[in-house]
C-alpha cells in the first residue's frame, strides 16, 4: 500500500523575549513572579526547551471569571488571585494571539516547550476544580460556546453534563414520526459516566447509530442525529468549561524545525538579534516533521510504535462523586418529567407550522407554551445541580485537599526562618505523608485475594448506575496533568487489571464499592498531534556507535493536530475484553511441552484433541508477564530485542523447572 504525504506547511514564529531580571526572585512586595515555572527543578522561561523536534504550544484566547449564573461549573477564584495571572490587567491580553504586535508573519506569538507546559499545568493548574454536576448544557455560557450546544438548545434545557436529555429520543417525539420512535426504544440515560473501569472518561450511550429525523418547524431542520448525541453534547460543555478555567490557554501549535540563528554561529550574536527582534521558529503546523516528543525525550518502552500509529498528548484528572438518591431521586424525576412535557409542548408547535392556512396566533400560542415550559425545565435543571451542591465535598476531595494541606503546611515550616526545631519539623513530615498515604489507599483498595467477586461487585455498580438505580449526586476534576501517549499505549494497556501497575495506562482506579472512596483517574481528552510516518527516521550516536534502541530513533508524524474527547478515544483504542496483545507477542509462538519433554505432535496439537498432561490453552500474556515479572514487558516490547514468545528470565529463575521452547 502506497501513502502518499503532501509536503510540510510551515509557519514562521516571532516569539518575544523576556527579562530574565529577577525572574527567580521576590518581588518587593513579597510575591513571587507569576511567571516562574520550574521544569526538572529549575526555573524556566517558556521558550528554553524549544529545540528542533520539540513540540511547540502556542498561547491563545484566556478567559476572565464569568459568573456562576452563566452555567460555569462553580465559581472560580476572582481575577488575579490564580496562579495563571501572571499579567496585570492592562497587560493581560497583549501577550495574545490575536492582541499582538505586528499583522501576519510579523505577528508576536508566544510559544512554549512540552515540559513547560507540562510543568505550568501540573504546578499552576492542577488544583482548579471542574463540577460535572454543574455544567448545564442549555445554559447562556454553553451555547455561545459550542455550536453544536446551540443547534440542540430547545432539547437541552434542564439538562446537566450528568443527567442529559435524550436528544435524539425528543427530536423523533416532536417530529411525529411514531414507527421510528418505536424501533428506537424506550428513553435512554445520556451524560457522562464516572465508574468506567477503562482510563477514558467517555458517556453513558456507548451507541452512535444515525438516526434520521425529518425537519422539526420552528425548530429544527432535518438531519441524521447519533443515538449518543446527548453524550456528544456534554463532552462538548465540558470542553467549554476546560476553556473557561485556562486549562485550553495553552495548545499545541506544531512541530519545531528550526530556529533562526546567526550566520557565525557565535551564542552572543544569536542573543543579540533575538533581542533586537525576536526569535524566529519555523514551526511545522501540518505536514511532515521529525520529533523526540514521545521517544528519547521520555524514554517509556510503552510509547513505542509503528507507522500508521496516532501521538497523543492526554490530558488527565482525578475523578470523585459520591452516590445519593434521598436527594437526587426528586430533582432527577421533576427533570425527566418536565422534559417530557417540553417534546410535547415542541410537537404541538410542529403541527401548528404544519397548519394551512397558516394561522399566526396559533403558532404565537403553541411558541407561548413552548417558553413557559423551557422556563419549566431549566429549574428543574437548576434544583439537580443544588441538590448535588447540598451533598457537599465527596470522601476523595476531603482526602485531596487534607493531603495539599499537610504538604503546604511542611514546606512552609521547612521555608520558615528561623526553621523551627526539629520535632515539630518532623510532625509536619509526617502528618504529610499520612494524608498522602491516605490519597493512595483510597485509589486503591481492592482485594487481591477476591479478585473475580470484586471485579463483579464493581460492574454491578456500573450497571446500577447506567439504569439509573443509584443516582450520583456531586462529581468533580481536580489535580489536572498532562501525559504523553500513542495509539499503540492505549490499545495495548487500557485494559484493568488490579496490581498491574501497567494495566489502564498505568492510571489508578478506586475499588468505589463498600464504602470505599468513589474516585478514579481518567483521560479527560487529548490532542492528537498526528500520525507516525516512520517510527525510525533517524537514530542517535555515541561516537562512532548508532543507537538501535527504539526510544532512541526519532519519529516521522504527520502533523495534523485535532482535539480528541474521553469518548472518542474509548470509542476507538479501548481494550475491553484484555485479548489485544502488544506488537511482537504471539500467543500461537508459545507450543505447549507434553510431559515426556518432547514437542506435541500435529495430530496431538490438535484444538480439540488436547495431548495427555497438557493444559488447553498455552499460557496467556498476563500469566507470562506474572511469571517473568516487568523483564517480560521489556523484552516483549515493539522493537525488543528478544525474539516473540522467548522473554529475557532473570538469571535467579533460570534454574529449576521446565522451560518452553518457541
Amino acid at each position: 500500500m502506497a501513502i502518499r504525504i503532501s509536503s510540510t506547511c510551515r509557519y514562521a514564529r516571532l516569539v518575544p523575549l523576556h527579562s530574565r531580571e529577577g525572574y527567580n526572585s521576590f518581588r518587593s512586595n513579597g510575591q513571587s513572579d507569576k511567571r516562574n515555572v520550574f521544569v526538572n527543578g529549575k526555573a524556566a522561561l517558556e521558550y528554553d526547551g524549544l529545540k528542533n523536534g520539540e513540540l511547540a504550544w502556542i498561547l491563545g484566547r484566556r478567559f476572565k471569571s464569568i459568573s456562576p449564573d452563566l452555567g460555569g461549573a462553580g465559581s472560580p477564584p476572582a481575577l488575579g488571585t490564580t496562579g495563571i495571572d501572571e499579567l496585570t490587567d492592562s497587560q493581560r491580553y497583549a501577550h495574545q494571539a490575536y492582541a499582538g504586535l505586528g499583522n501576519g508573519v510579523d505577528r508576536m506569538q508566544r510559544l512554549a516547550s512540552t515540559d513547560w507546559v507540562e510543568s505550568l499545568v501540573q504546578s499552576k493548574l492542577g488544583t482548579a476544580k471542574i463540577n460535572l454536576h454543574a455544567i448545564k448544557l442549555g445554559s447562556d455560557y454553553s451555547i455561545a460556546m459550542d455550536s453544536g450546544v446551540a443547534s440542540y438548545a430547545p432539547f437541552l434545557t434542564g439538562s446537566t453534563a450528568l443527567y442529559a436529555n435524550d436528544v435524539t429520543r425528543s427530536m423523533l417525539v416532536a417530529s411525529g414520526n411514531t414507527t421510528a420512535l418505536t424501533n428506537l426504544g424506550p428513553r435512554k440515560n445520556q451524560g457522562i459516566f464516572v465508574a468506567e473501569l477503562g482510563p477514558f472518561l467517555r458517556g453513558i450511550q456507548v451507541s452512535a447509530d444515525a438516526i434520521e429525523i425529518r425537519s422539526i418547524l420552528g425548530t429544527s431542520a432535518s438531519q441524521d442525529v447519533a443515538r449518543n448525541m446527548g453524550d456528544t453534547l456534554c463532552f462538548s460543555s465540558l470542553d467549554a468549561e476546560l476553556r473557561r478555567r485556562n486549562l485550553m490557554d495553552w495548545t499545541p501549535d506544531g512541530i519545531v524545525l528550526s530556529k533562526l540563528e546567526s550566520p557565525t554561529d557565535e551564542p552572543m550574536k544569536s542573543i543579540e538579534m533575538d533581542s533586537r527582534s525576536a526569535q524566529l521558529f519555523n514551526v511545522a503546523i501540518q505536514g511532515p516533521a521529525i520529533s523526540t516528543s514521545w521517544t528519547s525525550d521520555v524514554r517509556d518502552y510503552k510509547l513505542e510504535c509503528q507507522p500508521m500509529d496516532r501521538v497523543f498528548i492526554c490530558l488527565v484528572a482525578d475523578l470523585s462523586y459520591s452516590t445519593d438518591n434521598g436527594k437526587m431521586s426528586g430533582p432527577v424525576a421533576s427533570a425527566i418529567a418536565a422534559r417530557a412535557r417540553l417534546d410535547s409542548v415542541i410537537k404541538s408547535l410542529d403541527v401548528a407550522y404544519q397548519a394551512r392556512p397558516l394561522s399566526q396566533p396559533a403558532v404565537a400560542a403553541a411558541r407561548q407554551v413552548v417558553n413557559e415550559q423551557l422556563s419549566i425545565c431549566k429549574a428543574a435543571g437548576d434544583a439537580i445541580a443544588d441538590a448535588a451542591d447540598s451533598m457537599g465535598f465527596t470522601k476523595y476531595e476531603e482526602l485531596l485537599d487534607a493531603a495539599t494541606t499537610a504538604e503546604a503546611d511542611f514546606e512552609a515550616g521547612r521555608n520558615k526562618q528561623p526553621r523551627p526545631d526539629k520535632a515539630k519539623l518532623d510532625d509536619l513530615e509526617k502528618a504529610a505523608t499520612d494524608a498522602r498515604k491516605a490519597v493512595d489507599r483510597a485509589m486503591d483498595g481492592w482485594d487481591m485475594t477476591n479478585l473475580p467477586g470484586e471485579l463483579q461487585q464493581y460492574a454491578d455498580h456500573q450497571e446500577e448506575i447506567r439504569l439509573g438505580v443509584k443516582l450520583v449526586g456531586r462529581a468533580s476534576l481536580t489535580n489536572f496533568r498532562l501525559m504523553r501517549s500513542t495509539s499503540s499505549h492505549m490499545s495495548n494497556y487500557s485494559h484493568f487489571k488490579p496490581g498491574n501497575s501497567n494495566s489502564r495506562m498505568g492510571l489508578r482506579l478506586g475499588k468505589s464499592t463498600g464504602g470505599s472512596p468513589e474516585c478514579g483517574e481518567y483521560i479527560v481528552g487529548a490532542w492528537c498531534i498526528g500520525t507516525v510516518i516512520d517510527s525510525a527516521a533517524s537514530r542517535s550516536t555515541v561516537g562512532t556507535l548508532v543507537r538501535t534502541a527504539p526510544t532512541s530513533m526519532a519519529l516521522n508524524v504527520a502533523v495534523n493536530i485535532e482535539w480528541w474527547t474521553g469518548d472518542k478515544l474509548y470509542k476507538h483504542y479501548m481494550d475491553d475484553s484484555g485479548m489485544t496483545r502488544p506488537r511482537g507477542i504471539h500467543s500461537g509462538n508459545l507450543m505447549a511441552i507434553g510431559a515426556g519433554g518432547t514437542k506435541r505432535t500435529r495430530a496431538a496439537a490438535d484444538i480439540d484433541t488436547p495431548a495427555p498432561g497438557v493444559a488447553d490453552e498455552p499460557p496467556t500474556y498476563e500469566e507470562r508477564a506474572e511469571q517473568f515479572g516487568d523483564d517480560f514487558f521489556k523484552a516483549n516490547a515493539p522493537g525488543g530485542s528478544e525474539l516473540p514468545g522467548q522473554p529475557t528470565v532473570p538469571s535467579s529463575r533460570r534454574a529449576g523447572g521446565p522451560r518452553r521452547s518457541a
